[in-house]
């Protein structure tokens, strides 16, 4: 597009404005990667410099930019916080970055109905503190609330925090206004209502689409009465197996915990690392529960639950480290300052299936010669997404590549346990070709609304280089593990040690 680039950028800026525009590497370059760093070799394969830089006010600018880029062929890729570890949101062919951030207004609330309707670039966080002004909350969250925004979350078809009780982000959703490869703006369901029995719901196919069916550019998002009653509590196991088996034993009773999820002793380990942090690390598995709604309800809830616990050999934390516990939620990556660099991964196991994939990951690292910290949520009675998180550096380019076939086996061990990866990115398209009349259909329905592959191509249904050809999954699989052996000769990735509020090394 480089020939052509000024010709571009002086169209959009006429959209936009000047100064909602721009072509300076150094603006560029904070685009060409998300929460996950990429080593500069990554340049030779993928075209992750975007060409501009664009940040719309509304939905009519997006719609006039994509007519523009849709006329001579030029890629799209929509764009929140950058929260997202996966590459959804960095160019495979440079082209046109659109920060949605920009679009950060929450243009009303329906207290009868139990709606709120927003821009995409506005944060979970600031949705939920404007709903409760109101006496209404958010059912159901990202963890990266603080930062992550609407249109990130939706279109990563994320679970996070209350996804227990309320479910994933497209549970979340009355229906979306988005903008199609062609332009054309459409609304895809009802503000006031369910779309139910009314043909195809086209709501939940552009939630978790990773921009590459279309843009959103407003969301209706279903609130709840803000509970009367919250009550947190955290139960410490020194051994996997207990901690599993009361995790089975709640997911099989009637009790429905707004949030129930857990970490392992490294994670609060590495935190103690970084300033101002002190837990105690005396166990294996950290399960915190959280119930909410009528008071005696609750109550009745946790002391059934806490008798479930305790009989799996369960200690009770005490109130004031599970409070502090409950504050890192929205921190779970905070240990990345021991980094240099932390590279978060995340895929779905079923319940029965936790304990042999906590196991292998652990095998796994150790094997890699990784050092890890492991996280999970529980998004239903049958499904866990597991979030180990592994320090490495992108400056060492040899070692960070070999790091990558951690998240390819780990890939590969969700699968053989019968679950997935958890979103496919900019590197994990190849893991579609183990469902060949899926993915089939995916790129049917992709070339029907995106025929000239403009909408954030490369990524989803398939995994292109920038000279234009595909990784063929095999070639992929073979290359990270050509990596894995690479890792195995290499040194472990140290820690940098600190020292703790008493002035004592940890």
């Amino acid at each position: 597009m480089s020939e052509m680039s000024n010709e571009i950028f002086s169209e959009i800026c006429k959209i936009v404005g000047k100064e909602n525009a721009s072509m300076r590497k150094l603006d560029r370059e904070v685009y060409s990667h998300d929460i996950s760093p990429l080593p500069g070799v990554f340049g030779l394969v993928f075209d992750t410099l975007p060409d501009i830089v664009v940040r719309p006010g509304n939905s009519q600018e997006v719609s006039n930019i994509v007519k523009v880029a849709y006329k001579k062929q030029i890629p799209v890729i929509p764009r929140g916080a950058g929260t997202w570890g996966l590459g959804g949101a960095v160019p495979a062919f440079g082209g046109i970055v659109l920060d949605m951030t920009r679009m950060n207004k929450i243009h009303s609330i329906d207290k009868d109905n139990l709606c709120i309707t927003a821009e995409p670039g506005v944060t979970w966080k600031k949705i939920d503190d404007f709903a409760a002004k109101n006496s209404l909350g958010l059912g159901a969250y990202p963890s990266s609330a603080p930062a992550a925004t609407v249109g990130g979350w939706l279109g990563t078809g994320g679970v996070g925090l209350g996804t227990y009780k309320y479910g994933g982000a497209g549970d979340q959703v009355r229906t979306l206004e988005v903008v199609l490869p062609d332009g054309r703006i459409i609304e895809t369901g009802f503000e006031k209502v369910a779309n139910n029995s009314t043909g195809f719901d086209l709501t939940r196919l552009f939630v978790g689409s990773e921009g590459t069916l279309g843009i959103i550019t407003k969301a209706t998002i279903k609130l709840r009465p803000k509970p009367k009653s919250t009550n947190v509590f955290a139960f410490d196991f020194s051994e996997l197996e207990d901690a599993c088996m009361s995790i089975r034993k709640i997911v099989h009773s009637n009790l429905r915990p707004w949030h129930l999820g857990f970490f392992d002793s490294d994670h609060y380990r590495f935190l103690n690392l970084t300033e101002n942090s002190k837990f105690t690390c005396d166990f294996k598995i950290r399960l915190i529960i959280v119930f909410e709604g009528e008071k005696e309800i609750v109550e009745n809830e946790c002391n059934i639950c806490k008798n479930i616990i305790e009989k799996c050999k369960g200690r009770e934390v005490d109130k004031e480290e599970t409070i502090k516990c409950w504050e890192e939620r929205y921190y779970e990556f905070r240990a990345k300052h021991l980094g240099p660099t932390v590279v978060p991964y995340e895929v779905f196991v079923p319940v029965s299936g936790i304990k042999e994939a906590i196991e292998q990951t652990e095998k796994l690292a150790k094997s890699l010669k990784l050092t890890i910290g492991i996280g999970a949520t529980l998004c239903d009675e049958n499904t866990v997404a597991l979030m180990p998180y592994y320090f490495s550096d992108e400056s060492k380019v040899v070692r960070f590549l070999s790091h990558l076939s951690f998240t390819k086996k780990l890939a590969d061990m969700s699968i053989s346990l019968g679950g997935h990866p958890a979103g496919l990115g900019l590197f994990y398209a190849p893991f579609l070709a183990k469902r060949a009349n899926v993915l089939e259909l995916m790129t049917d329905i992709k070339c029907a609304l995106d025929p000239k592959n403009i909408m954030n191509p490369g990524k989803l249904i398939e995994s292109s280089t920038r000279y234009g050809f595909n990784i063929p999954p095999f070639a992929f699989r073979a290359g990270l593990e050509m990596f894995a052996l690479a890792s195995k000769i290499l040194p472990r990735q140290e820690i940098k040690m600190v020292e703790n509020k008493e002035g004592k090394e940890t």
